[in-house]
């Protein structure tokens, strides 16, 4: 293999504003967002969820551009074996740091990291990029790519309010585009909220590069966070408007929110319903489940009724 791929992984809990962030920084010079690169195999299933759609609009498995990155890595597309890596991957998912920390290795963990290696190799040359963002979230995935050949890791761990992510992983999104997203109640998504936090945490120990910030902070001042993501990691982040505004270039995402097939004008803003519209009870389940790392991130616990909210 020739030289080192970087990659951007951004870490932290689904439903913290990923999606918008690697298509930002997809937009700057020599850097492909690629969406979550982890569920590639789930994604080129055929079949009728739209959710697998790329962020093209086709589906993955009918994509040009991600059937030359499969091709330039595997061979012809026909000879793929697609179900051999999907099976891979759920027989590692959830398993991760149990195979990464054992003495003795794990044939599953080589064959998958070699895998990798020949992926994301050929997502920088068939996108003649840099540099590769990959918004996977999943820390313990993140774990094994910092050790696969070819591949240089450097992490940006994106975090949110627990409560926030709680109810957007609640409520049901409609949307005119072609997705369809899980839904979590709060005592199963605050739980994961904390988990995923905490593991990003550590990537900093696998990381050539490692920054944190919050959700709130990068809708308060999006130029501000942008120039210092752009500064740790070296590269040149988009120009906004004076409105926190940009057209985006079209991208070839996998999996995400809805903003992945918008190509029309976007506004940087707080996405911020939960604090109207979540249950008192609910907010203060989630705030006990999260309560450490909320004090962490610098969050208050305190959460303002919806009669308070009315009447602010």
């Amino acid at each position: 293999m020739a030289a080192t791929t970087r990659v951007i992984f951004i870490a932290g809990s689904g439903r913290s504003g990923s999606t918008i962030l690697d298509r930002l920084l997809s937009a700057s010079p020599g850097v492909v967002g690629v969406g979550e690169v982890g569920n590639i195999w789930n994604a080129l299933r055929p079949g009728g969820r739209a959710q697998r759609n790329c962020g093209c609009g086709q589906p993955v498995y009918a994509c040009e551009f991600w059937r030359a990155v499969l091709e330039r890595a595997f061979g012809p597309f026909d000879t793929i074996p697609f179900q051999h890596y999907r099976s891979l991957r759920g027989k590692l998912s959830g398993n991760f740091v149990r195979m990464l920390l054992s003495r003795r290795p794990q044939p599953l963990v080589r064959d998958y990291a070699d895998m990798l290696a020949c992926l994301y190799e050929s997502i920088a040359a068939a996108s003649s990029a840099e540099t590769i963002v990959d918004s996977t979230k999943q820390s313990t995935y993140a774990w094994l790519l910092a050790g696969v050949r070819g591949v240089g890791l450097e992490s940006l761990h994106l975090v949110r309010d627990s409560r926030a992510v709680s109810f957007s992983w609640a409520r049901t999104v409609t949307s005119s585009l072609p997705v369809s997203l899980h839904r979590y109640p709060i005592h199963v998504s605050a739980p994961l909220w904390a988990r995923e936090n905490v593991a990003a945490e550590a990537l900093r120990f696998r990381s050539a590069r490692h920054m944190r910030y919050r959700y709130e902070d990068f809708t308060a001042d999006p130029r501000g966070i942008l120039a210092e993501i752009g500064r740790c990691f070296s590269i040149q982040p988009p120009a906004l408007s004076e409105t926190n505004s940009i057209t985006l270039p079209p991208n070839h995402m996998i999996s995400g929110n809805p903003v992945r097939f918008r190509n029309d004008e976007i506004t940087i803003r707080e996405d911020d319903e939960w604090k109207t519209k979540m249950t008192t009870r609910d907010a203060a389940v989630v705030t006990a489940i999260t309560l450490p790392l909320l004090l962490r991130y610098g969050y208050s616990p305190r959460f303002r009724s919806e009669q308070e909210a009315e009447s602010a």
